[in-house]
């Protein structure tokens, strides 16, 4: 049995999330035995257990676009990750937690009519009967109707089930249905944007195959890379010289792109309080949050994401939302990197050993060519193109000057 296994280069059972032949979505499975165990032992033993869960599923390396900033020559120089609030991408829907606010009002007023003793066995005008109860029980919430299946009429709406039902009571009643909406409303609302902006930070690279397919994504260029301007980061995926290893482990997901989103149970929502301003979140909540942060839209399905994911559990490791991070196995200069920029980069890769590259336009495809950098060779690139404008003046003595002057530069 292990031979077979060590044939495939799995040590695990493909019936295993851990086994890289795992047929479903291991993401999942590993959520839901971290938030178990950050709920049973804490941070710091949950990720000490199970940071070795995701050895088979880490990729071997990962890209990463940058823009031509001085904060991105500060984050490389310093061999730092700079990690984003999901609120600062361009995605709007990124991390963007789902609910049935209708369904949610539902429940709420149910369980207030409960609570109230609002309800009766037969019809009166100062509270609601059991057929009215199921009735809006029953009732639709959906934002758009459901498909017609088979011949099954579509479920009245609650806001329409509610109306009808509130025109039948007492004035008091009516509004008071009214007001208890309107409490159910503020308190999804106030829910729901407090998981929006909860504290994570995140940041997104890709995860390519090869160079090839780095340099047949040009929209990735485009998009965060300020239009070619930027450079691209190869990541090798090696821990061994990284502090806070088991949270970067343990932070490291795949993107899922799908036309579902992840949604909290309204009933779910309902049961959380607030605590001093800080909503306490149960086990169910933070997995679905976790979940939400790792699911796009199939529209991004081009940037084959990966994101580390640092929580507020976390939140210790972070300097500045920074953190000590991998080394650099190669770096991708754009085609439209102005000179001084690339210089730099240039300079740096050779100091540290490390391979650079340009990104040229391919003169047949629509995609990009690489050709190795050398610090010697720039440098011999900018004498020629200081010494052919030398040439360009007029005056034959500011030419001998000038040359003689730019050659004892090179020397030096």
């Amino acid at each position: 049995m292990n031979d077979w296994y060590n044939k495939i280069g799995s040590a695990f059972p493909k019936t295993d999330y851990r086994s890289c032949n795992f047929n479903g979505d291991w993401t999942k499975h590993f959520i839901n035995d971290y938030v178990d165990s950050i709920f049973n032992s804490g941070i710091m033993k949950a990720q000490e257990e199970l940071a070795a869960n995701k050895n088979e599923h880490l990729p071997k390396s990962l890209f990463k676009f940058y823009p031509p900033s001085p904060y991105s020559l500060i984050n490389i120089e310093n061999r730092a990750l700079y990690l984003s609030s999901p609120r600062d991408f361009n995605d709007q829907f990124d991390s963007y937690v789902c609910i049935e606010a209708e369904k949610f009002k539902k429940y709420y007023l149910l369980k207030r009519l409960k609570e109230l003793n609002l309800r009766s066995k037969n019809e009166e005008e100062g509270k609601v009967s059991e057929k009215e109860y199921y009735e809006i029980y029953h009732s639709g919430t959906r934002e758009t109707d459901p498909p017609i299946y088979l011949n099954k009429a579509r479920p009245k709406h609650f806001i329409f089930t509610l109306f009808d039902i509130r025109k039948k009571k007492s004035r008091h009643l009516s509004g008071l249905l009214y007001e208890i909406v309107e409490e159910a409303r503020r308190e999804c609302r106030k829910k729901i944007d407090y998981l929006r902006n909860m504290e994570f930070r995140i940041s997104c690279f890709s995860n390519f195959k090869d160079e090839a397919e780095l340099l047949k994504n040009t929209t990735m260029w485009s998009h965060y890379a300020d239009n070619h301007r930027g450079f691209c980061i190869k990541y090798k995926m090696d821990f061994k010289n990284v502090s806070n290893e088991n949270s970067i482990r343990c932070g490291f997901f795949p993107v899922n792109y799908t036309c579902k989103v992840p949604r909290l149970s309204p009933r779910e929502l309902m049961k959380l309080k607030f605590n001093n301003d800080e909503l306490v979140l149960s086990r169910s909540v933070l997995k679905t949050a976790y979940k939400t942060m790792i699911t796009k839209s199939t529209s991004w399905d081009y940037e084959k994401e990966w994101r580390l994911i640092i929580s507020k559990y976390d939140s210790d490791i972070l300097v500045n939302n920074s953190i000590p991070f991998l080394d650099i196995e190669a770096i991708y200069v754009g085609s439209k990197t102005e000179s001084n920029f690339r210089k730099y980069l240039v300079q740096f890769a050779a100091k540290n050993n490390i391979q650079i590259y340009q990104a040229r336009l391919s003169n047949e495809k629509f995609e990009l060519r690489l050709h190795e950098l050398f610090l010697n060779s720039l440098e011999e690139e900018e004498f020629r193109n200081r010494r052919n404008l030398i040439a360009q003046l007029d005056n034959k003595n500011d030419k001998e000057e000038k040359i003689k002057k730019l050659s004892k530069e090179k020397c030096k």
